[in-house]
C-alpha cells in the first residue's frame, strides 16, 4: 500500500461503510457511503450515450443539515471515502470524459472540489482536465482520458 493510499484509509474511520458498486454499463454506477454515526451520501455517475460522458454527482442523503461544531471530521471522512469510489468509478466503467459541478455558494464543496481534480490528476489514470469553467452560479469541472483527447 502506498502512503497516499494509506492517508485514505486512515481518514475513513473504521465504522465508514462503503456498499458495493451497483454498476449498469455503459448506463449508471452508484454508491453509497455511510459514515459510522450514520451519516449517509451517495456517489453516482449517470452516462450520456449521446455525448460519451459521465455526471458525476455527490449527494448528501441527510435530512438535516450538520450542526456547525457537530461533526468537524466528517469532511475529511467523506472525502476520503469519495476518493477511494472514484477509483472504483474508474476502474470500473473507465470512461473517456466525465464532469461534476458545484454550486458556488458551498465555498468548502468547492475547495473539495479544486482538491478533488488535483487528486485526479496524479491518479495515475491519465486523465487530464479539459476544463474548469465558472458561471454565475457553479463551477464545472471536466476531465477527458489522454487516450480521447
Amino acid at each position: 500500500m502506498k502512503f497516499r493510499e494509506y492517508l485514505v484509509e486512515l481518514a475513513m474511520k473504521k465504522g465508514t461503510t462503503i456498499t458495493p458498486p451497483k454498476y449498469k454499463k455503459e448506463s449508471m454506477y452508484e454508491q453509497d457511503i455511510i459514515l459510522e454515526d450514520g451519516l449517509k451520501f451517495k456517489f453516482i455517475c449517470y452516462f450520456f450515450r449521446t455525448s460519451d460522458v459521465w455526471e458525476v454527482a455527490f449527494e448528501d442523503e441527510n435530512e438535516v443539515r450538520h450542526k456547525e461544531g457537530k461533526r468537524k471530521g466528517a469532511a475529511i471522512e467523506v472525502f476520503a471515502a469519495i476518493e477511494k469510489t472514484f477509483k472504483t468509478f474508474i476502474d470500473m466503467a473507465l470512461p473517456n470524459e466525465f464532469h461534476f459541478s458545484a454550486d458556488l455558494e458551498e465555498k468548502s464543496r468547492v475547495k473539495l472540489y479544486d482538491i478533488l481534480s488535483k487528486k485526479i490528476l496524479k491518479m495515475g489514470y491519465g486523465y487530464k482536465m479539459i476544463e474548469r469553467k465558472q458561471s454565475s452560479v457553479s463551477i464545472i469541472y471536466k476531465f477527458k482520458h489522454r487516450s480521447a483527447v
